[in-house]
């Protein structure tokens, strides 16, 4: 009972006996208001008083609902482990396998590029289009995300890593000027940089002396450790390999990004991290031009210089398209690096105006269930 309710009855109680005489009938009406009063008074209080915190007891007891991350997640597949799909258009876009082999068409007749490998996938219903992908190519520094890979999986088993220091000396220029490859570097010799860092401008900036440095530091911290990641993602690389020499095709590759967005082989964190620092890179052309500004991009692009007149350029991203995610990966050869941006470009334009056009119908689970 509250304890203003209990004081008030225990005045009732004790308080001097009244005068013998025959109770009027004002006496029962005051008795039966203050009975009123006390009833009142006591809901009152008893409903607004403090409740003690929860204990672990208590919440325990309370049936928990898994927290869902769908909305914490910017870069990863938020289908892997939430339900709530509700909001995506997850039909295949149609004819966009025509429509993409028409624009490569056009681009190869009018010489624009001499090869044109493109590979799309929907990441809401894993609908695939493929043209010309058994070719092969030269992938340059599209393998930094490989490595970028590497050294976040060596991260996961060893939290220490990314804080680890590592001192830039001397510059690889010889290396650079042999192979034809810009021996410009964002790093500053006498410099020291954690591997966090090196990892970011390895990706952001393109860097080879960045990569040359996490590369020497992964082989030698964990011999072999690079190998066998490069085993686990089916990095095949033929024996004897040359500078130029072309072995991986635009479906080969698109895995990296795949896995990324899914998480399948780095854990959810480290696959948000390295796509997180792919969507900072700085590059502006090829799919990047090609897609609204509003739209984010992780993404990562290679260029191979053979000589003066043969050229491969090569583009891969996934773009967050607000109701069809999807991945898209160029690779192309010809004779000109600016003429195959613009390439690349063009493509993914095309790509893009098809899917959003069909996407901004209304669809949804529901709809998919019942037709």
């Amino acid at each position: 009972m509250n304890y203003f309710a209990s004081l008030f009855l225990e005045y009732l109680k004790n308080k001097p006996a009244p005068i013998e005489k025959k109770p009027s009938k004002g006496l029962y009406l005051l008795i039966f208001a203050a009975g009123i009063l006390i009833g009142v008074a006591a809901i009152y209080f008893s409903g607004n008083k403090k409740e003690p915190a929860p204990t672990v007891s208590t919440v325990k007891t309370v049936e928990q609902k898994p927290v869902s991350t769908f909305k914490k997640k910017r870069f990863t597949n938020p289908l892997a482990d939430s339900p709530e799909y509700h909001e995506y258009d997850i039909r295949p876009v149609s004819d966009l396998s025509s429509i993409i082999q028409n624009r490569v068409d056009k681009q190869i007749a009018k010489g624009a590029a001499n090869s044109i490998s493109v590979y799309y996938r929907d990441l809401t219903n894993d609908q695939v289009i493929g043209i010309n992908e058994k070719e092969t190519f030269s992938p340059a520094s599209l393998l930094k995300v490989p490595l970028l890979i590497t050294v976040l999986k060596y991260a996961e088993q060893n939290p220490s890593t990314l804080k680890y220091p590592i001192s830039y000396n001397l510059p690889s220029e010889q290396i650079y000027k042999a192979k034809g490859i810009s021996d410009k570097s964002a790093l500053i010799q006498g410099r020291s940089y954690t591997v966090d860092q090196l990892l970011e401008i390895m990706v952001v900036a393109s860097d080879n002396e960045a990569t040359i440095l996490l590369l020497q530091f992964i082989d030698e911290v964990a011999p072999g450790f690079r190998h066998k990641v490069e085993t686990d993602l089916k990095l095949e690389t033929p024996n004897n390999l040359n500078y130029t020499d072309d072995y991986i095709t635009v479906r080969r590759y698109s895995f990296f990004f795949r896995t990324l967005f899914n998480a399948s082989y780095l854990s959810p964190e480290m696959s948000e991290k390295a796509l997180s620092v792919l969507a900072e890179t700085g590059y502006g052309n090829g799919i990047r031009q090609a897609i609204p500004t509003e739209i984010q991009v992780s993404q990562k692009y290679g260029h191979r210089k053979i000589d003066e007149t043969h050229h491969q350029y090569h583009h891969f991203a996934i773009v967050y398209h607000p109701v069809k995610p999807f991945l898209i990966g160029i690779m192309t050869k010809g004779k000109s690096p600016e003429s195959l941006q613009s390439v690349i470009a063009a493509i993914a334009n095309t790509i893009y105006i098809e899917v959003n056009r069909q996407s901004n119908q209304k669809a949804s689970y529901l709809s998919r269930d019942v037709d």
